[in-house]
């Protein structure tokens, strides 16, 4: 109320009158500052205050509730909650509101030092990087309602408040190649189908443009490997043959539906090549470790009236695939950790599965990974979309934070769940040692042997 204002906060009110704008305090705190001491001078002039008064406010250091809530101990996840509140809310800030977030703030804070300490790491591995543009984002929620504990919106609130979590449209990369082995196995493929890891060429339509050669990350390709051999080392020729055998049109449709857009109608998809936001992304991520069901992410879970009428909100769901079939490729995924491109992501004590993503260029490092019960995805990029190092890639720049995340997780939740859950309509056998899975929809092939070539000499071009 007025009666608890101070004699200098007084003041400030009375001087935004002359020019709200100009002399508003969250805004322009020296000017605002300024202003109140002519105002506070007038007043001793007048003899309304006493010499006394006067001084003990000129030396008084308000505090100034700052709208732009850099001082927030969590000002994207603030902006985003009211965002959309105001959506809900006409009377957001006058109604008496009492708004419950989803966000753990222990979590919230490993995630910001997450993504700062990861752009520290950039900048020490690349003297030459720009932190002007050079950011990151991170968004972590938990795999059955939804909740999001941790939203990081970028490096540093205060140099920008522009929410790449919600906001930004990246490139994933290899990260998307999970929902193409999705459709794969959805259609009769196995984790040990062969699939053949050469190069092609493939002409453009448009005379204008130059025909597509797509290569593999270390430039070499394998002849005939294994689905789950391809998507362990993130091999982009097997990837974008998958793709052209299971038929651009049925996997186009089929992801459409799903809920994914402006996908492009070409077989660049099967390298990730269209914009989504990471807080979209998770909602698609969630599939693999949700049983088949694409779950929303949730950021308010209940606002309280000045009544005390409560409405709780809860999110939403989608299904993608079966249970049985996600886990194939969760744990195809899980062996990206153990032993493939995301590595780097392993975390002691609980079993992790995800995938790497790097654009053309390292424009874009992702790493969306999850344990049993919460998923992180983590990107790193230049705002400006210019190249990072080489050296950026999702296996190192995106992995090394998000494991860092996952052990703070682990601290804060030590009861968590550790390993996944296999479905009871999933079979094992042991081949040359391994165990590998298979579902009455994706059986194990006639013949198991695996060619998976020495990555050597020229290879076939068709």
């Amino acid at each position: 109320s007025l009666n608890e204002l101070t004699l200098k906060e007084t003041a400030m009110l009375v001087g935004l009158a002359k020019a709200p704008s100009a002399y508003d305090p969250t805004r322009n705190l020296d000017q605002a500052l300024a202003r109140s001491h002519q105002v506070l001078s007038r007043m001793r002039v007048l003899g309304w205050i006493s010499e006394e008064e006067y001084i003990s406010s000129l030396n008084e250091h308000p505090v100034v509730y700052d709208e732009t809530l850099t001082q927030n101990k969590a000002p994207y996840v603030i902006d985003e909650a009211t965002r959309q509140i105001s959506s809900k809310l006409e009377d957001l800030r006058t109604g008496g509101y009492e708004i419950h977030l989803s966000i753990d703030l222990v979590l919230q804070h490993a995630g910001q030092q997450a993504i700062a300490d990861g752009v520290e790491d950039i900048s020490l591995r690349d003297k030459d990087t720009n932190l002007d543009v050079l950011n990151g984002a991170l968004i972590a929620m938990h795999v059955e309602t939804g909740e999001v504990l941790a939203l990081v919106g970028g490096a540093d609130y205060a140099k920008s408040n522009f929410n790449r979590t919600v906001q930004s449209m990246r490139q994933p990369g290899s990260s998307f190649k999970p929902f193409i082995y999705q459709q794969a196995l959805d259609a009769g493929y196995s984790p040990l189908s062969q699939i053949p890891d050469i190069s092609r060429v493939y002409s453009n339509d448009e005379e204008e443009k130059e025909d597509w050669k797509p290569k593999n990350y270390a430039e070499s390709f394998d002849g005939l490997i294994s689905l789950k051999t391809a998507l362990i080392h993130s091999r982009n020729l097997a990837t974008i043959n998958l793709l052209s055998s299971l038929g651009l049109d049925t996997v186009h449709r089929n992801l459409t539906q799903a809920g994914f857009k402006k996908l492009p109608y070409d077989l660049t998809i099967a390298l990730g090549s269209f914009g989504i936001s990471p807080w979209e992304y998770a909602k698609f991520y969630s599939a693999f470790p949700n049983g088949g069901t694409m779950v929303e992410p949730l950021l308010i879970t209940k606002i309280v009236d000045r009544f005390g009428y409560e409405k709780h909100y809860n999110t939403t769901t989608k299904k993608f695939t079966t249970p049985e079939q996600s886990f194939l490729v969760v744990d195809m995924l899980r062996s990206v950790v153990e032993s493939g491109t995301g590595r780097r992501a392993k975390v002691e004590g609980i079993e992790i599965a995800g995938k790497t993503g790097t654009t053309n260029n390292n424009i874009d490092a992702w790493f969306c990974g999850f344990s049993p019960e919460v998923e992180v995805l983590v990107w790193f990029g230049n705002d400006d979309n210019t190249p990072m190092s080489r050296r950026e890639t999702g296996g190192v720049t995106g992995a090394m934070p998000f494991a860092n995340f996952m052990k703070a997780f682990l601290g804060e939740y030590p009861q968590t769940r550790r390993h996944f859950t296999r479905p009871a309509k999933v079979e094992s056998a042991y081949i040359d040692k391994e165990e590998v899975f298979y579902t009455p929809t994706s059986p194990l092939p006639s013949s198991s042997s695996q060619n998976n070539g020495n990555g050597a000499g020229g290879g076939l071009i068709f």
